[in-house]
């Protein structure tokens, strides 16, 4: 979360919430398609590393994140009392 002052007419703020980007889904039966043996390489693929194949072979892969969001909550701070 971000937080700033507002050009208003009175004192302002905005807040920023935004979410972390998290690593896309893996694609297994791809990877299976490949070469790859599920297990331990699938998570170094995740990670984005480079990793040897049964074959001899060395891949990397590219590693897609999953786009995040975001949200602004813009508002005067005015206070008011009610009795």
């Amino acid at each position: 979360m971000k937080a700033g002052p507002v050009m208003h007419t009175i004192p302002s703020f905005g807040f920023v919430v935004t979410e972390r980007d998290e690593p896309g889904k893996l694609d297994a039966e791809h990877l299976k398609e490949l070469g790859v043996p599920p297990g331990p390489l699938f998570a170094r693929v995740k990670k984005g590393e480079a990793i040897t194949l049964p074959s001899g072979e060395t891949v990397s892969f590219v590693v897609l994140k999953q786009s995040s969001w975001s949200a602004v909550y813009m508002f005067p701070l005015v206070f008011c009392m009610y009795h």
